[in-house]
């Protein structure tokens, strides 16, 4: 809307000076211009929209980026990492393709019931891992990489049936540090996190997820911007007992975001990428693995249908399993319920995948044609 409340026309330009202006700053004198410069406009506009808020200058100006050692791991011919956590989606996209790892090779991806149902499976274990065991690893104890050895990983995937699925509610395999017993409330999707992939003519390769988390965020403008509202992605004490994700002073929540770099068995970066999507990014990033180790070309690979149970350990839709709607993976519903999975809804699934791969000594990109993206060779370069 203008500032008369009439819609904006298509194509009008937008000008915003006071993000200009911050970015400006930004990029002369580094990341202090933000954490510093802009903390007091940010209280006060959290003030102004919350008079009981507790937030202070003191609290922007302590905050610091952390910088973590990825988590990997090794597959057949790859070697893949992401992001730690706090970040659940990482762990989570890792112990999945583990799980899968570990059961007898299924040729065509998720093209027929079998192969969906164990991609269900993985993703229940995995659900159910994350939400008892991630949290911030500066305050609580205990290390995700727990969740990523061999025999863990053996161990869980033993209990995955071809006939049947694992009763609901999955139980987690590890214990969190402090024993929790974790329930959650879903978050609803919109279209406010991007991710983007580059890699240079050197090598270097980037892979970057970013968000507002939902809609405009917290609805509230500093100068020029969107505060987001990512505290909403701790857990609430009254929903359950999900203590490591417990909100509290100086602790990061958790999040769905994993953008990848995967390495090739000689080290070469392979592929790079990620997805926008809330808590289904993690069957986004898993099955776009899939596709791709399976040498699909990416624009075919992000095109497939998707499957999600990233909101089956909701107590509001326990079990419930996901199919997306027009697409033929929708058709395997029946034999879904056959194998024990009564909860299914056929829906919109829209995930906003961008990947780069090297293929045949080129490199390939894609996004996903559900939204807006696009793959660009620079000018001049060599591949």
């Amino acid at each position: 809307m203008d500032p008369s409340g009439r819609p904006i026309l298509l194509g009008t330009t937008i000008r915003n000076p006071g993000l200009a202006a911050i970015m400006r700053r930004i990029a002369e004198h580094g990341a202090d211009a933000f954490y510093v410069g802009a903390s007091s406009d940010i209280v006060q506009a959290l003030h102004a929209s919350d008079p009981a808020g507790v937030t202070t200058a003191s609290d922007l100006l302590n905050y610091h980026v952390v910088e973590r050692v990825p988590v990997c791991l090794a597959t057949e011919g790859s070697r893949i990492c992401t992001v730690p956590p706090p970040s659940f989606g990482g762990v989570s996209v890792l112990e999945r393709l583990g799980l899968l790892g570990e059961l007898t090779r299924r040729p065509g991806g998720l093209s027929d019931a079998v192969s969906v149902h164990r991609f269900i499976e993985a993703g229940r274990i995995a659900e159910a891992d994350r939400l008892d065991f991630i949290g911030d690893p500066d305050v609580i104890s205990g290390s995700a990489d727990a969740l990523l050895t061999a025999s863990y990983l053996k161990l869980r995937a033993s209990e995955i049936r071809d006939d049947a699925s694992l009763p609901d509610p999955i139980k987690p395999g590890v214990q969190s540090p402090k024993g929790s017993d974790c329930s959650a409330s879903a978050h609803a999707i919109s279209p406010s996190t991007s991710q983007f992939a580059i890699v240079d003519r050197s090598g270097n390769a980037l892979a970057v997820t970013t968000t507002n988390n939902v809609d405009f965020g917290a609805w509230i403008t500093v100068d020029g911007f969107f505060l987001n509202d990512a505290m909403t992605n701790f857990a609430h004490p009254t929903a359950g007992s999900c203590a490591a994700n417990f909100p509290a002073g100086n602790k990061r929540p958790v999040t769905a975001m994993a953008p990848v770099v995967a390495l090739a068995h000689d080290n070469d970066i392979w592929f790079v990428g990620g997805s926008a999507g809330a808590g289904e990014i993690v069957d986004y990033i898993t099955q776009a693995i899939i596709e791709l180790s399976a040498d699909v070309a990416p624009a075919a690979a992000l095109d497939d249908g998707h499957v999600s149970t990233a909101k089956a350990p909701y107590a509001e839709t326990p079990g419930l399993v996901e199919l997306e709607l027009g697409r033929a993976i929708a058709q395997l519903a029946p034999q879904l319920r056959s194998l024990g999975h009564k909860s299914i809804k056929i829906t919109r699934l829209v995930s906003g995948a961008a990947f780069l791969v090297k293929r045949h000594g080129h490199w390939e990109g894609a996004a996903d044609p559900r939204r807006d993206g696009t793959f660009a060779t620079a000018t001049g370069s060599t591949n």
